[in-house]
């Protein structure tokens, strides 16, 4: 299987829900091809070439709607040749929802919640 998750949150970004997205990326790359569409951030360069997992990155925008426009731009050019799509974040699930129905492939919507 070949997944694509998509985040506005990763690596090398701290924070918890970074690294839970890098642990599930590690463990799908264990078994399957993966692609992670991420936001660019200081660091990344090193973090990409370290990770087992193949990091598309995307300019980071600093309004919600330019973040999701790019992340979803970034993700349609590698789509189609991907057979799930994975959002790592709930503000990923409208570019899964549209790239989904565009592409006809399946996507899950990974959320978590904290008290």
């Amino acid at each position: 299987m070949r997944y694509l998750i998509l985040t506005p949150d990763f690596p090398p970004r701290e924070g918890g829900v970074q690294r839970l997205l890098a642990v599930v990326a590690a463990g799908l790359a264990a078994r399957h091809d993966v692609t992670v569409v991420a936001p660019d951030a200081p660091g990344a360069r090193e973090w990409d070439a370290a990770a087992p997992y193949a990091v598309r990155r995307y300019r980071y925008a600093r309004s919600r709607a330019g973040r999701v426009g790019r992340m979803t731009w970034a993700a349609a050019r590698t789509a189609p040749r991907h057979d799930v799509l994975f959002c790592g974040h709930i503000a990923a699930a409208p570019s899964a929802w549209l790239l989904g129905r565009l592409f006809r492939k399946p996507y899950v919507v990974y959320v978590h919640a904290s008290r």
